[in-house]
C-alpha cells in the first residue's frame, strides 16, 4: 500500500523491490501536440524510443534540453561549462546515423550531463573547486 500521498509523474511498481525498497516508475506523459520543448520532461528510455522511432529527433531533444538549461541553470547553476554548439553537433551525428539505419545505441539522442569529478577529454575536471578550473582531461575516464 503507497503510504504517501501521491505525487504527479510517480507511481509505485507493485510486487517489484530495489534494493530492499518498492521500485518507483517516474512517469511523463508529453504529447505531440505539448510540442517539442517539453521533450525534456520524458524519462531517458522514453525519449530513447521516440527518437529510434523517428517520433523525434535528437536535434529537437537537444534543443529542448538546452532550453530547460537555460532556464534554470542561472538560478542553480549546475553546469559550468556550457557547450550548446557540441551538443548540437552530436545531436546531429546521432539523427544522420539513424537516418542511415544504424544502431545509435539504446540511449542514443537522450541528452546527459556528467559530473565534473568524472574526466572528460577536452573539459575541465573541477571537482568543485576553482582551483582546479584548469585541469583539462587528456582522456575520458574509463568507467
Amino acid at each position: 500500500m503507497w503510504s504517501r500521498p501521491r505525487r504527479p509523474g510517480i507511481e509505485r511498481v507493485d510486487g517489484e523491490r530495489v534494493g530492499g525498497a518498492a521500485a518507483l516508475r517516474y512517469t511523463t506523459t508529453v504529447t505531440m501536440e505539448q510540442g517539442m520543448n517539453d521533450l525534456w520532461r520524458l524519462s531517458a528510455t522514453d525519449l530513447a524510443a521516440r527518437i529510434r522511432s523517428k517520433q523525434v529527433s535528437a536535434r529537437e531533444a537537444a534543443t529542448s534540453a538546452l532550453a530547460r538549461l537555460n532556464a534554470v541553470n542561472p538560478a542553480i547553476n549546475a553546469v559550468v561549462d556550457h557547450r550548446p554548439d557540441e551538443v548540437l553537433a552530436q545531436a546531429d551525428a546521432i539523427d544522420a546515423r539513424i537516418g542511415r539505419g544504424e544502431d545509435a545505441g539504446p540511449l542514443g539522442g537522450v541528452p546527459v550531463t556528467i559530473k565534473v569529478i568524472s574526466d572528460q577529454k577536452g573539459f575541465a575536471t573541477t571537482n568543485g573547486t576553482t582551483l582546479q578550473r584548469d585541469w583539462i582531461a587528456t582522456a575520458n575516464n574509463p568507467v
